[in-house]
């Protein structure tokens, strides 16, 4: 298999995810201020798991060069937009990678979340 086949995004939709990955972890460090400063209860720092979700999505997607949803649909980045892929090894691989991301994503998401709970109001 060739290495481009290995991966599924360019270098730009990489660069894009880590965008969009810093944006939303200011995000949720700015609600998690907020809520603090409010003196909300703990149950509304569960709202956090979202955007931390998201945050930790994008840069796992940016280090493993692999967009979970393109390999959900077999799809991967090309200069012209997107290509299926044709290899059922690839498209396995991808798929397998993908999972891994989407659980290490979750698993960031919800420590995170649980270190905000236990911050002291």
């Amino acid at each position: 298999m060739a290495e481009t086949a290995l991966h599924n995004l360019m270098p730009g939709g990489r660069q894009l995810r880590l965008m969009i990955g810093g944006l939303l972890a200011a995000f949720s460090l700015g609600l998690l201020g907020l809520l603090i400063g409010l003196q909300a209860g703990p149950a509304w720092r569960l709202f956090l798991l979202l955007p931390l979700w998201g945050s930790a999505l994008c840069f796992f997607q940016a280090r493993a060069r692999t967009c979970v949803f393109l390999a959900a649909r077999g799809l991967r980045e090309t200069a012209a937009g997107t290509e299926a892929l044709t290899d059922a090894g690839e498209v396995l691989q991808l798929e397998r990678r993908a999972r891994r991301v989407h659980l290490q994503a979750l698993a960031v998401a919800a420590g995170g979340t649980v270190l905000a709970l236990l911050i002291p109001v």
